[in-house]
């Protein structure tokens, strides 16, 4: 495996970083200038990290830099430090993304997660995020799968859609009853308490200490994508079924359910806070893939 590079203006931080991802099983290199960044070109990568950005340099002039310079290269990006936001992160398509309070924890299962595929296959895609509560960032992981899931050859075209319904589920049931613990009870009318909790618990120990991690993988034969919240869990058994005339009115169990409509696969850890959802791909995307291979 060719080594990771490190971009990290801060040589504490570095240190940090750099141990991560040797616990993780990976060489690095350190980059904390541009200039650095910039004579590594000539060596091979297989993965780029952002954290604290050098000095008089942003986000997105560095991507766009990376992009030219170590195009197909992965790369994540540590987050709430100076200069990178999980939404600006997000929003520029990186592979991977996770707060810098969770280098420790989510480092390596990160690098592992986009490492695993074969980069020469371009059909392939991986992705690890590590997201607190915050709403506004589930679309735009939505959105990055969405984008990979048009390259399918369905037959329906409204079948992308459906699977995009089923992620979304399982992102907002991760959010919202995983981590914050809402019940599906408070939506009940005008939806007004459930707003006004979501937002106290967002900002209230130990909701919003609480974060999400979000796996996803397309290969040639399936898109596989894995969801674990940091709440107490459920029993998926014990779920009411939502289409049973006296559940009709009630707001919980549709998620679920439509998860399970629109999937191929739908399984939970034990605990039940990690679910793990597959879509299998169509044989005539199956088969374009073997033609361009």
């Amino acid at each position: 495996m060719e080594p990771v590079l490190v971009v990290e203006s801060s040589e504490c931080d570095a240190r940090d970083v750099h141990h991560g991802v040797a616990r993780a099983g990976f060489v690095s290199r350190s980059a904390s200038t541009i200039d650095d960044v910039r004579q590594f070109r000539a060596q091979s990568h297989s993965a780029i990290l952002i954290g604290n950005l050098p000095p008089g340099l942003e986000f997105q002039s560095l991507k766009s830099l990376l992009q030219e310079w170590y195009p197909q290269i992965p790369v994540v990006t540590i987050t709430d430090v100076p200069g990178i936001s999980p939404k600006e992160a997000l929003q520029a398509e990186v592979a991977g993304c996770l707060p810098k309070g969770s280098v420790d924890i989510d480092l390596g299962w990160t690098l592992q997660t986009i490492l695993a595929q074969t980069p020469s296959k371009p059909d392939n895609a991986a992705w690890g995020f590590t997201i607190d509560n915050q709403p506004e960032l589930l679309p735009l992981i939505v959105a990055q799968v969405r984008k990979q899931m048009d390259q399918w050859s369905f037959e329906d075209p409204i079948e992308p859609v459906r699977v995009i319904v089923a992620l979304s589920e399982a992102l907002d049931n991760a959010l919202y009853h995983g981590n914050l613990e809402l019940s599906s009870e408070l939506r009940q009318g005008d939806g007004r308490a459930w707003r006004e909790e979501s937002q106290r618990r967002r900002s209230t120990p130990p909701y919003c200490d609480r974060r999400i991690r979000f796996q996803g993988v397309f290969t040639d034969q399936l898109a596989q994508f894995t969801i674990r919240d940091e709440g107490p869990g459920f029993d998926p058994s014990c779920q009411g079924d939502c289409t049973e005339s006296q559940n009709l009115e009630r707001c919980s169990g549709r998620g679920l359910l439509l998860m399970q409509m629109y999937l191929d696969q739908v399984t939970f850890n034990r605990a039940g806070n990690e679910v793990t959802l597959v879509k299998n791909r169509p044989l005539a995307s199956r088969d374009a893939g073997i033609a361009r291979s």
